[in-house]
């Protein structure tokens, strides 16, 4: 099992101070009924991946993410893990509904009576620089 492994590259389990809260159960540390992990990315992103992707999972949020990893297993900054792993799946990014608000309908700008009535500018803005060192063209050339 590669959490076993993982105790042994881990040299804060080798401390008595750090592992005197915890029992060990079939040669896993336990917090509780929780299993800790030991300090290894690959394992943790394992865990999470198993936890987000499943199929009955259905690729949750954070929250609930979070919720189904603490459920059997602890580890320090396990939230700042799962928020990573979330933010960055790649289904999650191409599938979650939208939270912008709905732009609506293109207005037409209603024609003008007289001259001057209505004035419009377009300014663009760092373009490459001239000869001269301007970005724009500005108004006075």
């Amino acid at each position: 099992m590669q959490i076993k492994q993982a105790y042994h590259k881990d040299a804060r389990f080798a401390v008595q101070e750090f592992t005197h809260k915890l029992k060990m159960r079939d040669v896993i540390w336990m917090l509780g009924n929780k299993i800790v992990v030991p300090q290894d990315k690959a394992l943790r992103a394992q865990i999470v991946q198993a936890c987000h992707d499943d199929a009955m999972s259905g690729h949750v949020g954070i929250t609930k993410t979070l919720h189904l990893v603490s459920r059997h297993f602890q580890w320090e900054n396990m939230r700042t893990d799962v928020e990573d792993y979330v933010r960055h799946c790649d289904a999650c990014q191409v599938n979650k509904a939208s939270t912008k608000a709905y732009a609506g309908k293109l207005q037409p700008l209603s024609i003008p009576g007289r001259r001057w009535e209505h004035i419009t500018m377009d300014l663009i803005v760092k373009l490459p620089k001239t000869d001269r060192g301007h970005d724009y063209p500005g108004l006075c050339g």
